[in-house]
């Protein structure tokens, strides 16, 4: 079984990775750990 935690931040990797490819950025897409950890608190 897939742990869903895993599952959903390697897709915002993926999403993140393709974003920095396709707009030709500089710097990668990355969370702000701020808002990762504020969101853990609505859950």
């Amino acid at each position: 079984m897939t742990n869903s935690r895993n599952k959903g931040a390697s897709f915002e990797r993926e999403v993140a990775n393709l974003l920095t490819k396709d707009l030709n950025l500089t710097n990668n897409i990355r969370r702000i750990l701020e808002q990762t950890r504020e969101n853990i608190y609505l859950i």
